[in-house]
């Protein structure tokens, strides 16, 4: 549907709360194992959960390649 809704013109999604929560709960995890003691790595994880899932938005629009 979402990519029906883009090919028919829409040009703005929301997906901002899907984004914080897989940086949340990635960081969440983290605190929560044995790398809680390394802020780096705490910060690291968080920021490639939040890559991930702002490319599989990408992705899932087929906005791959278009900035």
């Amino acid at each position: 549907m979402l990519r029906e809704a883009i090919a028919r013109g829409i040009t703005k999604i929301n997906f901002a709360t899907e984004l914080k929560h897989a940086w949340s709960h990635t960081v969440r995890s983290a605190l929560a194992g044995a790398a809680a003691s390394d802020p780096r790595h705490v910060s690291r994880a968080g920021l490639e959960a939040l890559k991930a899932a702002a490319a599989g938005k990408i992705r899932l629009c087929g906005a791959r390649g278009r900035a």
